[in-house]
This record gives structure tokens, C-alpha cells and sequence, in this order.
């Protein structure tokens, strides 16, 4: 979905998505990289080339450049997500580090994890994101795509990757989230007004006659409605999102002639303002698709899960 935002591509078109991998048995970050440098990066290498800076700040992983996504400035911000279970192979760091006499690291480590045990997952890198973004701004004109994580789960101290694991299939097999599901995404709206207020303070620091500002997410979440977490389903939950547009001075919106506005009309949404190209927004239908749940493929599985599956929405 990142892909589709900056090259105006569905997953489908520009061919980066979970499937591809599993199907050809190429690693999932070659063929981002690969399809990233045929696009030119989408919009940020469109923006180069007029003599914007480009600059990147992330606290989610995946918009580095192991996964193509490069700019001419680079911060990617590791969220605050420590392993949450203490099993053989938390042990065997733990020895690896006395053994290194990397003291400094295991101290730094013990304190992530104690402050996790005591508060719970609160800072996911948003914090770390706001420190950065005054070292792009004072360069103009630029081009400063940001992701915090601040709404994404975890959202309570109790987050056990293979129970979560569980929870998602039975899901999806019975059509309704276990009891202990909804527990786990019960928080989940302190973390989101907490997102909110991070995106407050970056705009705060960007805001200006001249600046155009677009706030979105790249998903939704499920919180047992029925769906749960995000992957899978294309239930309204997970892909209708917010978008809300600051425009320069003396910029009118363009005209939105339908109903839908798709996360891919914001490269011709930039475009619109940057060059003056003519675009109207909206469509009459708005389609979302899924290739599978992402995480294995268990045997025991109906084959149906993964097959690919698209949800359009018609007016």
C-alpha cells in the first residue's frame, strides 16, 4: 500500500504484495527494490527531478531501503516493539552480550524491556520521528514523507506472536474473533487519539503558507468487527481511511467529482499543486485487494485463503 501511494499503482499493477514472494521464491525485498527503481520511486523521484530535497522519517521498517524506498535523506526510526516474551532465543542474546562484555546494549535492552513491563507499548518511535523533522524542513523545497506507528498494536503488555497468531486464524475460520481477541484491541483507541496528537505536533512543524500537507494511513484495523488486526479482510474497518489535505495559499482543492477518492490519486493530488496538472478527484468505484494473510502458510489451511480476493465499491 505504501508502493501504490507514492507510484499511484495497485498492489496488482506495480506487483509488490505478500503473494509475490511465496510465489516465485524471491525474497519479498528484492522485488520491492526492483519494482521501486523501475517506477523511479513513484513521486519522490518525480519531485527530484523538479529540484525538490526528498527526505524519508519512519518508525515502520518497511520504508527503508532494503524495501527500494530511498531518498536523498534518510531516518528510520526502529519503533518502540521489544520482544515481549522471554524464551531461548531472548536467552541466548542475553548470553551473547555478557559473553561481547556489550554491557551498554544489554543495560539499554533490560531498561526497554522493564519500562514495557511497567507502562506498556506507549512511544512507538513518534517522538523520535518529531526530533528529526526540523533537519528537513530548512531545506526548500522538499519533499518529507513521514510514518509513525503510534495506532498500530501492539496495544496492551500482553502480545504473545504465536497466541496472536492463533487468535487471526481462528478469525478467519470461524468468522468471529476468540473472547481473548477483543481484549487485546480493546486499548486500541488510547493509541489512536495518541497517533492523532503526534500528527498534530509533525504538522505543527510543517505548517506553513507554502506547504502542502497530506495525512493519511496506509490501512485501517480490525477490532473484532469482525475482522482482527489487518491483512486479510477488506471489511470497511481496514480500508476506509482518513484523509485530510492542507492546501498552499492561494491553492484551491481540485474538483471532486465522485464518490471515492483512492490512496492512489495522491501522487496526481501532489502533482496537481506542484506543476498545476489538471486532475479531478474521485471515482464512481474504489477498489481495495488482499493476497493472503501474510504471515505462513500453514498446511491445515483452506486454500481459499490465499487466493487473491478484491473488493470494489460501487456508487
Amino acid at each position: 500500500s505504501h508502493i501504490s501511494m507514492i507510484t499511484g499503482l495497485m498492489p496488482s499493477q506495480h506487483g509488490v504484495h505478500e503473494r509475490k514472494g511465496k510465489e516465485t521464491g524471491v525474497e519479498h525485498g528484492k522485488i520491492a527494490r526492483l519494482k521501486m527503481h523501475k517506477y523511479n520511486r513513484g513521486i519522490i523521484g518525480e519531485l527530484e527531478k523538479l529540484g525538490y530535497h526528498t527526505a524519508i522519517i519512519a518508525a515502520n521498517p518497511i520504508l527503508s531501503p532494503y524495501f527500494g524506498f530511498t531518498a536523498k535523506t534518510h531516518y528510520v526510526v526502529a519503533p518502540f516493539k521489544p520482544e515481549i516474551d522471554v524464551d531461548k532465543s531472548t536467552l541466548d542474546k542475553v548470553k551473547f552480550m555478557v559473553k561481547n562484555k556489550d554491557f551498554k546494549m544489554l543495560y539499554k535492552k533490560a531498561m526497554i524491556y522493564l519500562r514495557f513491563i511497567l507502562f506498556g507499548p506507549t512511544d512507538k518511535g513518534g517522538n523520535k520521528i518529531l526530533h528529526y523533522v526540523p533537519r528537513v524542513t530548512s531545506r526548500s523545497p522538499y519533499m518529507l514523507l513521514i510514518n509513525i506507528m503510534e495506532a498500530h498494536e501492539p496495544y496492551t503488555r500482553i502480545w504473545n506472536k504465536a497466541k496472536i497468531i492463533n487468535m487471526y486464524i481462528d478469525t478467519i475460520l470461524n468468522g468471529k474473533c476468540p473472547d481473548k481477541a477483543y481484549k487485546l484491541v480493546k486499548p486500541y483507541n488510547k493509541f489512536a487519539d495518541r497517533a492523532a496528537k503526534i500528527a498534530i505536533k509533525i504538522a505543527s512543524h510543517l505548517i506553513d503558507q507554502n506547504t502542502l500537507i497530506i495525512i493519511t494511513s496506509d490501512h485501517g484495523q480490525g477490532l473484532c468487527d469482525p475482522g482482527f488486526l489487518h491483512g486479510y479482510w477488506l471489511y470497511d474497518g481496514l480500508v476506509k481511511v482518513p484523509l485530510w489535505v492542507k492546501y498552499p495559499k492561494g491553492v484551491n482543492p481540485p474538483p471532486q467529482r465522485r464518490k471515492y477518492i483512492s490512496l492512489t490519486e495522491i501522487p496526481a493530488l501532489i502533482r496537481y499543486v506542484v506543476t498545476g496538472e489538471n486532475t479531478q478527484l474521485g471515482a464512481n468505484d474504489a477498489c481495495s485487494e488482499s493476497f493472503g494473510i501474510g504471515v505462513f502458510t500453514p498446511r491445515e489451511l483452506p486454500a481459499t485463503i490465499y487466493e487473491p480476493r478484491k473488493n470494489c465499491l460501487k456508487e
